[in-house]
C-alpha cells in the first residue's frame, strides 16, 4: 500500500495530511484505536475518527473513501 499512499499524498497535498505507525512501535495507539488487522487505515477530522478500512485498496478506492471523509 505504500506506493498507493504516496501517490495519493501527493495528489491530496494541502487537503489530507497522512501519518504512518508502526505497529511493532506504537502497540498502544494500535491498541487504543482497536486495530485487528493490517493494513488499517482510521480517518480522522477535527480530532475525531470518522471512517475507518481494513485491507488494501486500490488507488481510486482509496481516495474515494478519502474524499468521503474529507
Amino acid at each position: 500500500m505504500a506506493p498507493v499512499l504516496e501517490q495519493l499524498a501527493t495528489q491530496l497535498a494541502g487537503k489530507v495530511k497522512f501519518v504512518k505507525a508502526k505497529i511493532d512501535d506504537s502497540t498502544e495507539a494500535a491498541s487504543s484505536l482497536g486495530v485487528m488487522g493490517l493494513p488499517t487505515f482510521v480517518f480522522f477530522k477535527n480530532g475525531q475518527e470518522v471512517g475507518r478500512h481494513v485491507g488494501t485498496a486500490s488507488p481510486d478506492a482509496m481516495k474515494k473513501k478519502i474524499e468521503a471523509v474529507a
